[in-house]
């Protein structure tokens, strides 16, 4: 000990680096043990994805241009402009097992590009994103076994496309697949 009863200076500061310690590591603790809670792939519920259509019509209008800007307002899609948007059923029937499935395919159109989420039977990865052009519907989704699943659908009308699926990956399948709307 120093002459005048004070600590020497590394004793002085000890108890304070101690404690910083004992708090990082108390947060370190608490982080873990809030991602080990958090389950590892939290899935949104169906009436998440698919919630209740309603029939509230909807009125489009232009946008208002601001005064003193040039930027022209963007045009608004013409009526007659087909879009794959909305909600599908599907039958999809596997040539390697011969299982069917049918189920629901929520689709989202922006231009040509194409994203939706299937509500799946085999409870795999179920997010989707493609194109539609020429009336042709080609769209894949990763599994999350190491395999991702590839469609090709043709146009029959407003309402029906029908095609196949495959598999490109670990897990082998192949078959048909029709939507309805």
């Amino acid at each position: 000990m120093a002459e005048n009863g004070e600590q020497p200076g590394f004793w002085r500061t000890l108890p304070g680096i101690l404690t910083g310690i004992a708090g990082i590591i108390g947060a370190i603790g608490t982080a873990y043990v809030a991602i080990k809670s958090v389950p590892p792939a939290i899935q949104p519920s169906k009436a998440d994805l698919f919630p209740p259509i309603t029939n509230t019509p909807v009125s489009p209008t232009a946008p208002t241009p601001n005064p003193g800007h040039s930027v022209p307002p963007t045009a608004l899609p013409s009526p007659s402009e087909y879009s794959v948007s909305g909600i599908w059923e599907y039958t999809a029937e596997s040539q390697v097992s011969g299982t069917k499935c049918t189920n629901r395919l929520r689709l989202t159109m922006d231009g040509p590009s194409v994203i939706g989420v299937f509500d799946t039977c085999d409870h795999t990865g179920s997010g989707v994103e493609g194109t539609f052009q020429d009336n042709i519907l080609e769209f894949s989704r990763n599994t999350g076994l190491a395999t991702v699943q590839q469609f090709r659908l043709t146009k029959v009308n407003d309402n029906r496309f029908s095609g196949r699926f495959w598999n490109d990956g670990q897990i082998p399948d192949a078959g048909t697949i029709v939507i309805q709307r």
